[in-house]
Parts: C-alpha cells; sequence; structure tokens
C-alpha cells in the first residue's frame, strides 16, 4: 500500500514504480493513475522497488515527483490446500449450496488466526475476510457456480505470515441417484399370490448402499415400507385392494435417490391371509 500527503489543486495523481537494480540501464517504470491516496499495488513479483508520486492538476499539468523511496516485496510461506491448489469441484449434499474448504497447518508456531474470503468468479470485489481458528470452513453459498478463495495466516498483530495459492472451485450439489428400473420380465401390472405376498425386482444401481420399498395405497398413503440391501424384495401380508409401489436407491449420504416409475399392485380378494379369530367378550 503506497501513500502520499493530498496536494491542494490536485485532481490526480500518478504513482510512478520500478525495480531498484543496479544497473546502467534505464529501469522500466510503471505508471499508475489514482484518484486519491493510498494506493495499493497489485501482482508485483518478489524483489526492491523504488516509487515516487506526481499529482496532477485540472489542466493536466504535473508536479515535480515526490522524494524517492524504497519498498521490498517478500515472498511469504505457502499456505498447502488439502486436496491440492489446482482448481477442483465441490459437491454439496443436499439444501442449501454450501463450501467446505481444509487447509494444513503451518510449521510456525506465531499463527493464532487465519483469515479468508470469498467472491463468485464472474464478481469483481471479495467479500469481507473473516476469521477462524480452524484449519477449514464450512460456509454456505447464495447460489452453484464458480467461486474463487483467498486464505492467509495472521500472528497475534495481525500480520500476514502466510499465504495460500488463490483458489477456484466449482460448487454444485450431489446428484442424487437415479431411479431404480424393474426387471424386464415383470409385467406392467403386478399382482400377489393369494397369500398377499408379493416378490419385485429391479437392476442394480451402482452407488446404491440399499433400496427402500414403499407400498401406497389408493390415497397415496404409505401403507407398507421396507429396506433392503439386494435387488429383490418380498412384500407380505398384503391385504385385498389395488396399491401401488415404487423403489428408490440409498447413496452412502443415506440421501434417498429419485423414485422408479410407479408400478400398479393389485392383491386378489380371495387373499388366503387368515382372518382375525376373535376372542370371547367377557361381561362382569
Amino acid at each position: 500500500m503506497l501513500s502520499w500527503e493530498s496536494v491542494s489543486g490536485a485532481t490526480k495523481y500518478k504513482a510512478l514504480i520500478w525495480e531498484n537494480k543496479n544497473s546502467a540501464s534505464q529501469p522500466e517504470v510503471k505508471s499508475f493513475e489514482v484518484t486519491n491516496p493510498p494506493f495499493r499495488v497489485r501482482d508485483l513479483e518478489a524483489g526492491e522497488y523504488m516509487w515516487s508520486a506526481i499529482a496532477v492538476d485540472e489542466d493536466n499539468q504535473e508536479s515535480n515527483p515526490a522524494k524517492q523511496q524504497t519498498f521490498k516485496i517478500i515472498n511469504l510461506p505457502e499456505i498447502e490446500w488439502v486436496g491440492g491448489s489446482e482448481a477442483s469441484e465441490y459437491f454439496y449434499l443436499s439444501g442449501k449450496p454450501s463450501l467446505l474448504l481444509r487447509w494444513k497447518k503451518l510449521k510456525s508456531t506465531e499463527v493464532v488466526d487465519w483469515r479468508y474470503r470469498i467472491k463468485q468468479s464472474n464478481e469483481k470485489q471479495f467479500s469481507q475476510w473473516q476469521k477462524t481458528k480452524n484449519l477449514g470452513f464450512n460456509k454456505y453459498l447464495s447460489e452453484d457456480g464458480s467461486y474463487e478463495v483467498e486464505l492467509e495466516a495472521l500472528n497475534a498483530e495481525g500480520i500476514t505470515l502466510a499465504r495460500a495459492k488463490r483458489k477456484i472451485v466449482d460448487v454444485k450439489m450431489k446428484p442424487l441417484l437415479p431411479g431404480p428400473q424393474f426387471a424386464s420380465e415383470l409385467p406392467e401390472i403386478l399382482q400377489s399370490d393369494k397369500r398377499g405376498r408379493l416378490e419385485v425386482s429391479w437392476k442394480d444401481i451402482q452407488g446404491a448402499t440399499k433400496y427402500k420399498i414403499q407400498v401406497l395405497d389408493s390415497r397415496g398413503k404409505v401403507y407398507k415400507s421396507q429396506e433392503v440391501e439386494r435387488s429383490l424384495a418380498s412384500i407380505t401380508k398384503l391385504k385385498p385392494g389395488n396399491y401401488s409401489l415404487k423403489v428408490q436407491a440409498v447413496d452412502e449420504h443415506k440421501r434417498l435417490g429419485e423414485s422408479s416409475e410407479i408400478k400398479k399392485v393389485i392383491v386378489p380378494k380371495k387373499s388366503s391371509i387368515q382372518a382375525p379369530k376373535l376372542k370371547n367378550v367377557k361381561v362382569k
């Protein structure tokens, strides 16, 4: 950050920066137009530099350069991101978009805080710095998309001790597992046997840890529900009537996937399920 006192009558300034080299050749001077001090210099490589400033009035007349001063750019130690600094993807599981990032601990014992800031890649401004004492953060975001993250390590005085390479992350929801496809040999309308027993099968879904089968009554309410680890289920003790059936895969995060197609189920009225046997009522 370069700063100088404002000059009466000046409408703008020029900040002049060049490398301080012991060379007979004329150094390359970089000129930056500045409305008001201070001025933050960006993207300079490590090394020693000299700088000055010129005031410019409304007629575009320039003052003499201010007394030259020097400053140094020092390469800070690098903070390593867990998983590397390359652009990557992050899949949140459900609900509101979020981003989880972690980094590795530094050897320095002077680090008391970490600070990070985030912006969407299509935005110019970063968010305000957020501090944490943890080696990572999990933050809610406004929407899916490409985000950029900057990270620094601070000492007790708030001085930056180390910096990570800017991390670019594409944030999106982890897709749900697709709906299972019923076995091709199954008829369009399923029918149980006379005992109210129904067998149903489907094709395996990669990534599924188990499957949830639901039998719905005519009002769409769950009549029977069970979970199996194979792509085959036997549903028993169905009462006579018309139902519908669906299957969903469950992933490693215990999330229900998309539903299969809805199959109609008929349980014959001549079911062999034994009717309940009533006991005699005793009246005292």
